[in-house]
């Protein structure tokens, strides 16, 4: 869980809501950076430890100990939490960022605090850059940005700005594309931290404010695709979509054009939303085409990303990031059997198939 949606969820269990919202938005664009995350912590958060030095360098001071010659000076920092709650609010802390991977720097500083408390069953906080910048990139709440390119760096920001200008509903202008990424982040973050009120998300649907049509079917189908591609364990966000699609529905038919709708509206078949069909199906259709079941119209050899592409319009459901689903399905600690699940499922359904002839 992101460390906004606990605070949107928990906050009125929360003693010191205001300064730990705060450091939450103030450390948001500083995830990425472990040195800058050590200084705010520093300055903002431990005005508690500074006074307890402090304390302790006075009295080595007035006992005459050789080690503080110097009358120590309490050092007091601007718009620091103050030392009287700072240790309650990094407890706060703890527990609203434990569940969320982007913030691994500031969970290493606070876990540390945390193990120093416990005699038993440490907590591994160590902190994981590779795992922080996939968390943050998972979760798409790195918002706004100045520069187009700092969005298309990422494959799929990519594959979304080359669908939009390829299909010609958005000119190839970099501060209206800008915008757009900008805006689709805005509109993801908010509906996520409505997520658990569908009468919310209702009404935020309803009055969320675009240009025109095209802007809002645009920015409504690129969240769809964020939340088929990371978001499948999430069942409130699994209804969430389904409320953007009611708002899709609509649009189409102005949106795409005739030739376009009556192409995505083609197919009459819809692969089963359940949980897990979509990563099952991925892994069936690969395995086929790795076999060489598929083949362009003279016979010849088919690209793999058309195919996904095909079959996802077959079924009515965006494959493009299929390699991203299979990637992160190998890499993310699957056992093997997990993924020949299906096939075993198949088998046996054909068993049952071939005998009840």
């Amino acid at each position: 869980m992101r460390a906004k949606e606990y605070i949107e969820e928990n906050g009125a269990a929360l003693c010191h809501l205001a300064e730990v919202r705060q450091v939450i938005a103030d450390l948001m664009p500083l995830r990425r950076d472990k040195q800058q995350t050590d200084e705010y912590f520093n300055r903002r958060l431990s005005a508690d430890i500074r006074r307890r030095e402090y304390l302790f360098r006075m009295e080595l001071f007035e006992q005459g100990n050789a080690l503080q010659k110097q009358r120590p000076v309490l050092e007091e920092i601007d718009g620091e939490i103050p030392a009287e709650i700072s240790a309650e609010v990094r407890e706060e802390l703890f527990h609203v960022i434990q569940r969320d991977e982007s913030f691994g720097y500031l969970f290493f500083l606070l876990g540390t605090e945390q193990n120093a408390k416990r005699k038993h069953n440490p907590i591994d906080c160590l902190p994981d850059e590779r795992r922080i910048s996939e968390a943050i990139s998972r979760y798409r709440d790195d918002y706004p940005k100045q520069r187009l390119d700092d969005y298309l760096n990422d494959e799929m920001n990519y594959q979304q700005y080359d669908r939009i200008t390829t299909i010609g509903h958005f000119e190839e202008d970099e501060q209206m594309l800008l915008d757009y990424f900008n805006r689709t982040f805005e509109v993801y973050d908010q509906l996520r931290l409505s997520k658990q009120s569908i009468s919310t998300v209702r009404n935020l649907l309803r009055n969320l404010d675009f240009a025109d049509d095209r802007r809002r079917y645009w920015t409504l189908d690129f969240i769809v695709h964020l939340i088929d591609t990371y978001e499948t364990d999430d069942a409130a966000l699994d209804r969430l979509r389904k409320e953007i699609e009611r708002v899709m529905a609509p649009l189409r038919p102005s949106v795409l054009g005739d030739e376009q709708f009556e192409s995505a509206s083609r197919s009459p078949i819809y692969l089963n939303p359940k949980k897990g069909t979509k990563l099952d199906f991925i892994r069936i259709v690969n395995c086929f085409y790795e076999l060489g079941g598929f083949v362009d119209a003279n016979g010849g050899k088919l690209t793999k990303k058309t195919m996904f592409t095909a079959i996802g319009n077959a079924v009515n459901v965006d494959l493009s990031a299929y390699d991203k689903d299979l990637s992160r399905s190998l890499s993310d600690s699957t056992a093997l059997e997990k993924h020949l699940r299906i096939f075993d499922e198949l088998r046996d359904k054909m068993e049952e198939i071939f005998n009840s002839k």
